[in-house]
């Protein structure tokens, strides 16, 4: 195997059971595994990802398994950062957001549909709050969540990915 890198787009690989496989695939083959949300950040510091502006104003949701269990918070505010918006910071943030009701993909499980709406409206609420034209996340789950809260509530507030923000506004290089 002559990779170096494998890029993990999941959600949750922060948490244990991936965090262990990480470990597991460093070792074996001497391999990174780092999140998107990383892996982007970390080419942003190193002046290998250049982006164009994105004239928005954004808040950022984070995902509940990210920062709670992985700790990943500053890294997509990087790129966000890079991609020069106004970050619109919802209250609580970052390690004391809210849920947005599909934790853990809670999402998948209807038994528990009268509680996830009754989470989602809170964080509608909040996403308002901040005015932003935009929210924006880095889990799978969370924009499932979103999707289904929108349809759900008819809310005309689509969230968006960071990774596919980023990918529409790559500077393509001249070389």
């Amino acid at each position: 195997m002559r990779a170096k890198t494998v890029i993990l787009p999941n959600a949750a690989t922060p948490t244990r059971h991936c965090a262990g496989w990480r470990e597991h695939v460093r070792r074996a083959a001497a391999i990174q595994g780092p999140a998107h949300r990383e892996f982007l950040a970390e080419q942003v510091r190193a002046g290998k990802l250049k982006l164009k502006k994105l004239d928005k104003s954004v808040t950022f949701h984070d995902p509940c398994q990210v920062v709670r269990r992985g700790g990943a918070i500053e890294a997509p505010r990087e790129v966000l950062n890079a991609l020069g918006v106004e970050l619109r910071e919802m209250y609580p943030t970052k390690g004391t957001n809210w849920c947005c009701g599909g934790g853990g993909g809670v999402v998948a499980n209807h038994r528990a549909d009268e509680l996830r709406y009754k989470t989602f409206k809170i964080k509608m609420e909040q996403i308002e709050d901040t005015g932003a034209e935009m929210p924006v996340t880095t889990c799978a789950n969370c924009r499932q969540t979103f999707d289904d809260g929108q349809a759900h509530f008819k809310w005309d507030v689509k969230m968006h990915s960071l990774l596919e923000l980023v990918a529409d506004h790559l500077v393509e290089d001249d070389a």
